[in-house]
């Protein structure tokens, strides 16, 4: 279940947010690397509400009621490509090297 509304909201998440950069030969883009923090960041928080896009059982969005709305000391995930910093895919990139093909 939980592996079948991560995929709904990565879905969503492309089909709205994504620019549609393509993987380079050297590597995943930064648009990857964005979309790959975001979803680990989801797995982190845990709940079922992780960004007001996502879409309950029910069919209806988190909206407001989403961990990246709540107030509080609580973690929040990142939701959008614009809550992942250059710093932050610099140093994924610094943590998981492309190996070489071969």
């Amino acid at each position: 279940m939980k592996n079948a509304l991560l995929t709904m909201c990565v879905a969503i998440l492309t089909a709205c947010g994504g620019s549609g950069a393509a993987q380079s030969a050297s590597g995943p883009s930064d648009d990857d690397i964005r979309q790959k923090i975001i979803e680990e960041s989801w797995i982190t928080v845990g709940g079922k509400c992780p960004c007001p896009y996502t879409l309950l059982n029910t069919g209806k969005r988190c909206g407001d009621n989403s961990a990246y709305k709540k107030k509080g000391g609580g973690a929040r995930p990142k939701c959008y490509a614009s809550d992942v910093s250059n710093a932050q895919v610099r140093k994924y990139r610094e943590a998981h090297p492309e190996k070489p093909a071969g």
